[in-house]
């Protein structure tokens, strides 16, 4: 009789050799070894049983091979290695493996039973060992494994929400052919096991996002699935299943603790959409790519909206257009940047030249809407307004039964495309149905129709859901480069990013939009993508694509989103008028003294005294959020935007407050997104309110609540961000609620108004920086950063302003001038005021908390420094407010109450030339908010003699106001002013006092007839 082989080769044997990777040994393989075994039986997860082998020979030869086997340190050798493959290792490798730190416990899982068994949890030791997970009946390190899960298999590693058998802390891991459902003994030790087994299997960073996207709210639920096809005629018509979503699948399993495979799935990139069904407030459907639609019946109708909503999300996270839509090379490398006009491309100039005919819809009575429609007259109602684009003329025909807010936003439309599309040189012609002005014959002749033809009544106009797709370039992979970013009513237009094509699906008419800085292989995949969709077989015949360039886009195009600079909703209430006359606002005297009194901004009243808490708190990146991990909660970047929900008590009740913080440079993209964001966060909580916060602008309230978790905003982004890193921190806020803020690391970043924080981590050493003027709570709250930055064992070292040691400077780079006072006395405060006619007269307002971007390119803003005036003037600042700013100016200093001497120096500052002696009175001034053309342009200072000379009183003859060009400094929209009072008579036939009485639609004639206009 042989000799018995070593027991690690007959363990290799059956537990190396899994279920999935290779078949297990037969009992006449191993006769032919030579090996003998006696057969076990051992039950795993599906309720089966599998023969288990073990030695005959005696337990010292076992226990002496084993202890070899470690004393190698799992270094296989030819002779007593297992013989496992890559993925399968022997019981004593896995049982060394976990106990140097690996992922083990006690855990139960369910059986399902089977002939000779029943249901039930069973307790086991779990040790996970490379890609295998090993269960053994105790955690006896000498004892074989009862059954093994290969972990390459696992699809999906999610918290059951269901109680499943009345364990109350249960996980599950599902596989293409069954599904393990496991018990924790606690709510830590489940998340132990989730985020430990998912970071094995997607790594840290995928880990991270899995976790708090679908661990966190997983999409399952008992439903009823109507039957499709016949036999649901034959049979009873719903099935009730488990459904439950893992990666890309929406699985249908008999019930919630099944470990079968699922009965059915369905791919969730070959799900169009997700809606709920108006028949019942149960039921929704999931329509599927072929046209198939699966009808569903959930327990509630807070269940259903809870489903729909989780599908919806899922749906967009893991759609791949590209594939879906089966876009091909081919189809890219076809489609031109500039497509040339025909059926289904609409090319802006050609529909200028009138070249392309264009007809739009206004319909609506509450939500007045706008919308391309087919160029006939079979497309006409008499409850819409219908405008005809010829190029050179523009038409508007008014039905019989229009709304008057139609025919107003008509108006509004067809002005906005006159002026400043076609530079005010076109005709808009108007037309009534049924009266005389509809008799037009150019306007029937371009439809090739007759009044007479127009439906007595039409359809209902049907409004589209609007798709916004974004496409980026071949750097990404193929299943990211077109994604669907928004769905719903009028989307936003910070959707739109420069560095990237967005194709806007709304129905019959879709538009290409293309970003500046995309490149060609973007504009050409965004085209691609719109000539499919414009195929698709719910689309009209004469469905059109137009192609929209960033910062050319046509006015129907602004329409379709809710914020274009613009393109706000018509005002429709009625004004009082007198006569019928026009009538211009009178600039009323400006109380100079009232207006730039010092005051104190308005009251802020927090919800609550901040002792509420901070339920969650999202960064917002890429169209996503991710959730920030408590620890970090107080740090915020100046680059990036971000969600907070606040929930609080309120009149014995639960309340929530949802702010959505907007860092300075943040994108566009990211400021729109943690808006609409912020909605969809809101809809969830009940009694809730939203309040958006600006960097620099943070409320009393949110800075008490996030002053517990150290407030601080720092530059940058956190992917970028090391904490290692030595900063110079600068206190702004209002007193008692002060936070530091970071600044540049120079000398020029210091100010006497306030303390600073000079930190270096690495050396475990701070100086606090305490400026003459700063207070008592600025200092004690940068001393108390310090020592947070560097941690209680640091050496943090308080210098008064004057004192400072040759280690300080050295650390700053060096001295330089910055904005400083000699004594406390002295100490006041810069103060900013803004000069705006936005209200039809100009007033002034002072600015509190004032930042960089309260300077208005549009309009004049003072800054009141003490020591020196500054006036800095917008790049857009009308002629009249530069006037009122000299007038402002020279009246604050001769009256002023607050001690500035008569020959305090003013200054004229020009915008995006700002020099340094301006710019270090607002923290945290960069050239990054400028045009890339205008940065690095910095000039000095001009005297503001020379602006008020320019618009000092002057008088001209007619004949020189009458020249072309105008005298320098002549406002050209009142040009009469500039005539002397002889003079004056003899052009207009009356005196000055008669002229100002007259209305201002005969003001403007007169100038007119005598060429003053």
């Amino acid at each position: 009789m042989p000799a018995a082989k070593s027991v690690p080769v007959l363990q290799a044997a059956f537990d190396g050799a899994c279920c999935y990777c290779q078949p297990k040994p037969t009992i006449l393989s191993l006769l032919a070894q030579g090996v003998l075994f006696r057969i076990d039986t051992v039950r795993y997860a599906g309720g089966k049983k599998r023969p288990r082998a073990s030695s005959s020979f005696r337990r010292s030869n076992q226990l002496k091979e084993r202890a070899e086997f470690r004393a190698q340190g799992g270094a296989a050798s030819s002779s007593t290695a297992p013989t496992s493959s890559a993925s399968c290792t022997s019981s004593a490798a896995v049982c060394d493996a976990s106990e140097s730190g690996g992922l083990k416990g006690h855990l139960e899982i369910y059986e399902q039973g089977g002939w000779f068994s029943f249901a039930g949890w069973n307790k086991r030791w779990w040790v996970v060992d490379g890609l295998v997970l090993y269960a053994y009946r105790t955690n006896d390190p000498d004892e074989s494994p009862v059954e093994n899960f290969h972990l390459d298999r696992v699809t999906s590693v999610t918290p059951s929400e269901y109680d499943a058998g009345s364990r109350e802390f249960t996980f599950k891991l599902c596989t293409p052919t069954q599904v393990i459902h496991l018990a924790a003994e606690s709510e830590a030790d489940r998340e132990r096991w989730v985020n430990g087994l998912l970071t094995l299997l997607l790594g840290e960073d995928a880990a991270d996002s899995i976790v708090s996207g679908t661990i966190s709210g997983a999409c399952e639920g008992y439903v009823d699935k109507k039957r499709n096809g016949l036999l649901s005629l034959v049979t009873r018509s719903w099935d009730h299943r488990w459904l439950s979503v893992a990666k890309k699948d929406i699985y249908y399993y008999e019930s919630h603790n099944a470990t079968k495979a699922p009965l059915e799935r369905l791919s969730l990139q070959l799900v169009r959409k997700v809606v709920p069904d108006q028949r019942d407030d149960r039921l929704f459907e999931v329509h599927m790519m072929d046209r198939t639609i699966h009808v569903h019946r959930a327990e509630s109708e807070d269940e259903r909206d809870r489903i729909v909503g989780h599908l919806n999300f899922l749906r967009q996270q893991f759609l791949n257009l590209f594939e879906m839509f089966s876009i091909t090379d081919e189809d890219v490398a076809a489609a031109k940047t500039k497509p040339t006009p025909g059926f289904s491309f609409i090319d802006p100039t050609a529909v200028k030249k009138g070249d392309q005919l264009l007809l739009v819809e206004v319909h609506g009575r509450r939500r007045v809407r706008t919308q391309k429609v087919d160029v006939s007259v079979k497309s006409f109602r008499p409850s819409s307004v219908f405008i005809l684009d010829a190029g050179t003329r523009i038409f508007q025909w008014n039905g019989s039964e229009a709304p008057r807010v139609c025919k107003g936003k008509a108006l509004d439309v067809c002005s906005k495309i006159r002026t400043k599309e076609r530079g005010g040189t076109i005709a808009h012609i108007t037309l009534d149905q049924g009266k005389s002005s509809e008799n037009n014959s150019d306007f029937w002749k371009l439809l090739k129709a007759q009044p007479s033809d127009v439906p007595a009544s039409g359809t209902t106009a049907v409004i589209h859901m609007t798709r916004l797709y974004r496409v980026l370039g071949q750097e990404v992979d193929e299943g990211s480069r077109i994604k669907l970013i928004y769905e719903g009513a009028l989307p936003r237009c910070e959707l739109l990013s420069s560095k990237s094509c967005v194709t806007v699906d709304c129905g019959d008419e879709l538009f290409v939009w293309v970003g500046k800085e995309s490149v060609s292989y973007q504009r050409k995949l965004a085209l691609a993508l719109a000539k499919k969709l414009v195929k698709e077989e719910e689309r009209a015949s004469w469905a059109t694509i137009t192609r929209e360039v960033e910062n050319g886009e046509t006015i129907i195009f602004k329409e379709k989103f809710s914020n274009f600079a613009g393109m706000l909703p018509i005002n429709l209430q009625k004004k009082e008028q007198k006569k019928n006359t026009a009538t211009a606002k009178a600039q009323e005297k400006i109380d100079v003294l009232k207006a730039m009194h010092h005051s104190a901004p308005q009251s802020e009243s927090g919800v609550d005294d901040g002792s509420g808490e901070i339920v969650n708190m999202w960064r917002v990146e890429d169209f996503e959020r991710y959730e920030v991990e408590p620890k970090d909660r107080g740090q915020f970047f100046d680059q990036e935007s971000y969600i907070i929900h606040y929930k609080y008590m309120h009149r014995n009740k639960e309340a929530n407050m949802v702010y959505f913080w907007q860092g300075r440079f943040s994108s566009r993209n990211e400021k729109g997104t943690s808006a609409y964001m912020t909605v969809d966060v809101s809809e969830d909580l009940s009694e809730n309110e939203q309040t958006r916060v600006e960097q620099g602008k943070e409320c009393a309230h949110f800075r008490q609540v996030f002053n517990k978790l150290h407030f601080v905003v720092l530059n940058g982004r956190r992917s970028t961000w090391s904490s290692d890193a030595a900063g110079l921190y600068r206190m702004v806020g209002t007193d008692h609620h002060k936070h530091p803020t970071q600044v540049h690391r120079s000398a020029s970043s210091l100010s006497s108004l306030t303390a600073f924080v000079l930190a270096d981590p690495p050396a475990r050493s701070a100086f606090v920086w305490c400026g003459v003027g700063a207070s008592d709570d600025a200092s004690s709250r940068a001393q108390e950063f310090a020592r947070h930055t560097i941690g209680p064992s640091g050496s943090v070292t308080v210098v008064e302003e004057g004192k400072e040691s040759d280690d300080f400077w050295k650390a700053l780079g060096g001295k330089k001038q910055y904005f400083r006072v000699s004594s406390k006395d002295e100490c006041r405060p810069p103060r900013l005021f803004n000069l705006s006619g936005a209200s039809g007269t100009i007033k002034v307002e002072e600015v509190f908390q004032y930042c960089q971007t309260d300077l208005d390119v549009r309009h004049i803003s003072i800054l009141d420094a003490f020591s020196a005036i500054y006036v800095w003037i917008g790049k857009n600042a009308p002629q009249a407010e530069k006037k009122m700013a000299v007038a402002v100016v020279q009246e604050y200093i001769q009256k002023s109450p607050f001690g500035h001497d008569v020959h305090v120096p003013v200054w004229v500052v020009n915008s995006y030339t700002e020099p340094e002696e301006f710019t270090v009175h607002f923290p945290g001034w960069s050239e990054k908010l400028f045009p890339k053309a205008m940065q690095g342009k910095r000039s000095s200072v001009t005297p503001f003699e020379e602006l008020a000379s320019s618009f000092s009183t002057k008088t001209f003859s007619y004949a020189e106001l009458k020249q072309d060009p105008l005298p320098s400094g002549v406002d050209p929209t009142k040009l009469e002013t500039y005539l002397s009072d002889g003079e004056f008579e003899e052009v207009f036939a009356m005196s000055k006092a008669e002229f100002r009485k007259l209305p201002v639609w005969k003001v403007e004639k007169m100038k007119q007839s005598v060429g003053l206009f």
